[in-house]
């Protein structure tokens, strides 16, 4: 998504770029993610049709007053035989999944979507011809010729000159590796991991019956917490077109 949204900024100004993508057509894995107003106007400001595109793909109501989640406690091993997770001085009791704040967030434009659906927009704003496939880089090299400029080098023989090349190729990057060298450039490991998924929002809410799911949600309990959110507007017309989904961190 970073590497497309780049080159229709660079269309959107008349210059020149080419995309090399390593799979043979573009494609997302993973499962939702979620904007906030600030990243929505960004959108506008690189290319309206790149914002009327995410509107297309998020949910169609977000809560008002906006809200980026509430919070709420779900560690089982505190609760007693009442669900009371603990008690303030006051008296005041907190019981388990009771909302202990909520994190407010920015008035505007905002809200989940799942990543292939807004895939799906960005390529309709990239002119024919600009993407080339099946393209595993393997090197960066300085042009012979004088120019200054660089000279991509692929897996299956060709090669490509250009003025300048930019890396938008994930974790796994290899431009990165060109860049600062196999060691500088390997991920480390944050100590953290994350499972994600989705499922239907009909389903979710027959089998669970919380309204609160189709908004955003985090539960925290013991080591880890749990993100919920509404994704995949129901009214967005493309081949991967799906019923509106929740999608689970």
């Amino acid at each position: 998504m970073a590497g497309l949204s780049l080159a229709i900024a660079l269309e959107k100004h008349k210059i020149p770029i080419t995309v090399y993508e390593r799979a043979p057509s573009f494609g997302e894995v993973g499962a939702g993610m979620a904007f906030e107003p600030t990243f929505v106007r960004t959108m506008e400001l690189i290319n309206p049709e790149i914002k009327e595109g995410f509107l297309r793909c998020c949910i169609d109501k977000m809560p008002d007053p906006p809200k980026w989640f509430d919070v709420r406690i779900s560690d089982r091993r505190k609760a007693d035989s009442e669900g009371v997770v603990w008690e303030k001085k006051d008296g005041t009791k907190r019981k388990l999944d009771e909302v202990i704040f909520t994190i407010d967030a920015d008035h505007g434009p905002r809200g989940g979507i799942y990543r292939a659906h807004f895939l799906e927009e960005l390529k309709k704003l990239i002119q024919p011809g600009v993407a080339r496939f099946g393209k595993k880089l393997l090197d960066v090299t300085e042009a012979e010729d004088g120019s200054g400029d660089a000279v991509l080098h692929f897996d299956d023989g060709t090669t490509a000159q250009h003025t300048a090349v930019i890396g938008c190729d994930g974790i796994k990057s290899r431009t990165r590796e060109i860049v600062l060298g196999k060691e500088d450039a390997r991920p480390v490991y944050s100590g953290k991991y994350v499972y994600r998924g989705t499922a239907p929002l009909p389903d979710v809410l027959q089998n669970l019956g919380d309204e609160e799911l189709t908004t955003p949600q985090m539960y925290c309990g013991h080591k880890g917490h749990l993100f919920t959110f509404p994704i995949a507007n129901n009214t967005l017309s493309t081949s991967t077109d799906r019923p509106r989904e929740i999608s689970v961190f």
